[in-house]
This record gives C-alpha cells, sequence and structure tokens, in this order.
C-alpha cells in the first residue's frame, strides 16, 4: 500500500457530521455484561484475644482463631479478617456469589463446631503483633492492632467488646478436623456488592466459633502464612460496554472525563485507546503508548473512506502490523461544539488530526 498524507475534504467533513447527528455511527445496543471470576488474597487479618485491657493482638502472625481454648477464664478468640473488594473488581459490577475458604490446622478436639461470619461494622486495624509461638495465647499489643477492646490500639475503641458485627448471619459452616473449609451465601455476595459500590463501608468480616464451653477453638491460617492463605472467590458479571470502545456505559455517563465521563455509551468513536504491544491490545487507558500507535500509522489512508460497518469490524479487529491503515488508529477530528475528546467517526486518513486528538484524551482512563 502506498503510504501518504490526506486531508479531508469539507464535503467529507460535513457528511460525517451529518451522520452522527443522525446515530447512523452509532454502536448496536444489545451488548451484555461478561461475567468474571475474581481471587482476593486478604487485605488484613486479626485475632480479637478476650482480654479486659486489650493487651492482646496478633496481626502479623500467621494464624488466627475462633471459638474458646482450654483457659479457665479470658478463652474466647474472634477472627477479624477483610479484603480489598473495590480495588480488584471493576466499578459497576455485579457480584453473583462469594466464596471464602479458609485452612483450618489446629484444634483441641475434632468436634463439629459451627463458625459464623458476621459483618463488621467499624474499621479496624491489623497491627505489627507477632506472637511467634502457637498464637493461641496472643502478644503484646502495638499500635493500630485491634484487640478485644480496640479498633487501633490504643485509642479508638469498638462500640461493643468483642468486635462491632451485624446483627444478621452472613454465613455458616460446621468445621471439625484440620481440612480446608469454604463459605458461601447469598447474603456474603450482598455484603460485597455494598464493598464494591461504597468502598468506605467495608470492614470485613467477624468469624465467631462456639463460645459456649471451652476447649471448641479453631486455627487458621492467616494472609501471613506462606500455606493456604485466606482466599475470597467472585464471580461477578462487569457494567455493560454497549459500543465496546473499552469505556463501560456507567463510566461513559460520569461527569470526570479523565475517567471515561462525559461520552455517549452508544458510539463506539469517542475514547481514542488503541491497539498496542505484542500481542495486540488495547489497555483502557489514552497513554504514550497510543500516541506512538498513531504516529507509526501517520499518513495511511483509505479511500474512498470506510463505511459504518467495515470501519466498526476492522476497529474491533487486531490489525496488521504498522504502517497499514487501521480505523482503530482513525478519528475525524472533535465534534462541532462539543468537547475536545469527542471525536467524529474514521476520515480514511490516519493525520496530525489523530495525534492532536490523541493528545487532547491523553491520560483519560476507563481501567
Amino acid at each position: 500500500m502506498v503510504v501518504r498524507y490526506s486531508r479531508i475534504s469539507l464535503i467529507v467533513l460535513v457528511a460525517l457530521v451529518l451522520a452522527l447527528t443522525t446515530n447512523d455511527w452509532s454502536t448496536p445496543t444489545g451488548v451484555r455484561a461478561i461475567e468474571q471470576d475474581y481471587t482476593l488474597s486478604a487485605s488484613k487479618d486479626n485475632t480479637l484475644y478476650e482480654s479486659a485491657t486489650g493487651s492482646l493482638s496478633n496481626g502479623a502472625g500467621n494464624y488466627f482463631f475462633v471459638g474458646r481454648t482450654g483457659q479457665l477464664s479470658n478463652s474466647i478468640r474472634r477472627g477479624v479478617i477483610a479484603f480489598d473488594v473495590a480495588g480488584a473488581v471493576p466499578a459497576g459490577s455485579t457480584i453473583l456469589s462469594a466464596t471464602l475458604t479458609l485452612q483450618m490446622t489446629r484444634t483441641p478436639l475434632d468436634i463439629p463446631r459451627t463458625v459464623e461470619l458476621r459483618r463488621l461494622l467499624s474499621d479496624w486495624g491489623e497491627g505489627t503483633t507477632n506472637d511467634r509461638g502457637g498464637e493461641g495465647s496472643g502478644a503484646p499489643s502495638t499500635p493500630g492492632s485491634a484487640t478485644w477492646i480496640h479498633t487501633f490500639f490504643s485509642g479508638s475503641t469498638w462500640s461493643n467488646v468483642g468486635g462491632d458485627s451485624s446483627v444478621t448471619l452472613s454465613a455458616s459452616q460446621s468445621v471439625a478436623s484440620n481440612g480446608s473449609y469454604s463459605w458461601s451465601s447469598t447474603q456474603m455476595a450482598s455484603d460485597v456488592q455494598d464493598w464494591l459500590d461504597n468502598p468506605s463501608n467495608n470492614f470485613g468480616w467477624l468469624l465467631l466459633g462456639d463460645e459456649t464451653v471451652i476447649r471448641t477453638a479453631k486455627r487458621f491460617n492467616s494472609r501471613e502464612n506462606g500455606i493456604a492463605p485466606p482466599v475470597l472467590s467472585l464471580k461477578a458479571s462487569e457494567p455493560p460496554d454497549t459500543d465496546l470502545d473499552g469505556c463501560a456505559d456507567v463510566q461513559e455517563a460520569g461527569a470526570s472525563a479523565s475517567a471515561g465521563g462525559q461520552r455517549d455509551p452508544n458510539y463506539f468513536w469517542d475514547f481514542f485507546d488503541v491497539w498496542t504491544g505484542a500481542p495486540a491490545a488495547r489497555d483502557t487507558i489514552v497513554s504514550i503508548s497510543d500516541i506512538g500507535a498513531v504516529v507509526a500509522r501517520f499518513g495511511a489512508f483509505r479511500e474512498p473512506p470506510p463505511t459504518k460497518q467495515e470501519a466498526l469490524a476492522e476497529a474491533l479487529t487486531p490489525p496488521a502490523a504498522a504502517p497499514a491503515y487501521h480505523t482503530a488508529f482513525d478519528r475525524g477530528g472533535p465534534i462541532p461544539g462539543q468537547n475536545l475528546w469527542n471525536l467524529l467517526p474514521p476520515d480514511g486518513s490516519i493525520n496530525f488530526g489523530d495525534i492532536d486528538a490523541m493528545v487532547a484524551q491523553f491520560g483519560h482512563s476507563c481501567a
């Protein structure tokens, strides 16, 4: 193919504006969300050791505990655990299921005991305390540690000793001898959904064992343990991306242009993220790599310009090597009267206007 620089004619520009006005270049609607699986490691965990003074913790230890030890007093142990849901699952997703998997590694008796999950209602700290023994007794609390009476040792306290938790049961599981155990329920999925939608509400779960008699304790591997640490497995339906431009509809409807907002969720051409890398891929951010990819095809053209069907089909297909023309790297310039990053469809030529358009969108991200 001969590569040359070609400027768009006034006639073609008028035709493109008219086509856009009649919605002729909009992507067909009906694209549905895709189900994805996510595996999250715990962001923090700890044990609340029964103590009137809050002097014990174990946030940096290899284990956390639930139930009661064989001590005649101060024998209750409760686990606390949290996961950074919003940092792993795209905003706007729908949580379909949630499963917590823990490895139980020690118990005084193999008798089945119910272990409950209840949502925590106050934030808490992991701290740096590390009981390097069997860890059932805990070690002196360090600043920022969660304890029986403290959310963050030693200045902040729970409203209720032993942790502030919901009266609603999130899930329960019978735990007997050593092994792997899982908790899963619709309520857990609801908990995680709220943590995704409202990250400031994410304080994790409180784990409670049988506290009615002594010697019911169950020890679980913590996130610091190199063998079978806690895992939260999620299945989520990602937010719809109707126009397949890499920005979810909910983001395109947002107020922040740099976060993908102020765009039409039915219109592919208003987000200038192109195929880069090897193998070719779009990374949902307009970066220096995108500018370089357009520059590499500078001057490439197609006459006549692609039709709507041709342009969309090609834009969603991995391109041939530069400098070949490809519609994903081509835009027709800013839409008159709109923001600079709202762009016209391909005009058939990769030129300075495309570079200018990409610079106008530089840093815009739907990641």
